[in-house]
């Protein structure tokens, strides 16, 4: 960050340098999964879990902040930390134990609002895409 009594840049580590008037730093959070640990189930960044949102184990389900889901749109695991794909999660397990076994497809969605800023991300927040647009602007 560039500046002296306030923000007036940021500089990236490949050295471009852009001028700014606000930063916003999103560190996320750990899901508490020690309770789970050493159970017979996969934790790595989170309860690990399939399209359907059942653990290695027969008929155990994670869902919310602490499920790293299969993503079936950008084929990867996932684990977002926010309430729409919470909300989402749980709707769908509820169709899982009514027996609509279809797999979770939803696209990521974060957004968060800052006095009378506010922002949206929808899709994968990594990789060379969020890279490119960001380069863009």
């Amino acid at each position: 960050m560039e500046g002296k009594d306030r923000v007036s840049g940021a500089v990236w580590s490949s050295g471009r340098e852009i001028a700014c008037d606000l930063v916003f730093a999103g560190i996320g959070a750990s899901p508490v999964c020690e309770l789970f640990t050493n159970r017979g189930l996969t934790v790595e960044e989170g309860i690990v879990v399939n399209e359907s949102l059942e653990t290695k184990l027969p008929d155990i389900f994670a869902a919310g902040d602490v499920a790293n889901y299969l993503d079936i749109i950008f084929d990867k695991g996932r684990r977002v930390e926010h309430w729409d794909n919470a909300v989402s999660l749980g709707h769908h397990w509820a169709g899982l134990v009514r027996s609509d076994r279809r797999p979770f497809s939803h696209v990521p969605y974060l957004f968060s609002e800052w006095f009378d800023l506010s922002y949206e991300l929808w899709g994968d927040s990594e990789g060379e895409q969020l890279r490119r647009s960001l380069a863009e602007t």
